[in-house]
């Protein structure tokens, strides 16, 4: 398994940046809130498809406010893929089997 973690901004400087230009902190606070919000609906998404063999698993997720800075992290705990180049041999059958995984993938999604 692995941990991913997703500060929301990636970097503080964004923020000081929004400052420096004016940017009210409300509106600062409500723009990273609806990133936070689109990453969770992705991870949702994900979390429904895990019936789908071509789909990473990802078993659960937390979103944590920032107590000191504007902004979240969000963590969720999913399957750990090891990079395939360092694992499998990518020969042409091995990279179209793995385009037509990808290709059902897409197609769960879309049927959502």
């Amino acid at each position: 398994r692995a941990l991913k973690v997703i500060p929301i901004p990636h970097d503080d400087a964004e923020i000081d940046k929004k400052l420096v230009c004016g940017y009210p902190v409300s509106e600062i606070e409500k723009d990273y809130m609806a990133v936070k919000n689109r990453v969770l609906d992705e991870v949702m998404n994900i979390i429904q498809l895990r019936t789908n063999d071509n789909v990473i698993n990802i078993f659960g997720y937390r979103e944590i406010r920032r107590k000191e800075q504007i902004g979240w992290i969000v963590c969720f705990d999913m399957e750990y893929l090891p990079p395939l180049v360092e694992t499998q041999r990518m020969d042409e059958q091995r990279i179209v089997r793995m385009a037509l995984d990808m290709c059902n993938a897409l197609k769960s999604c879309h049927a959502r």
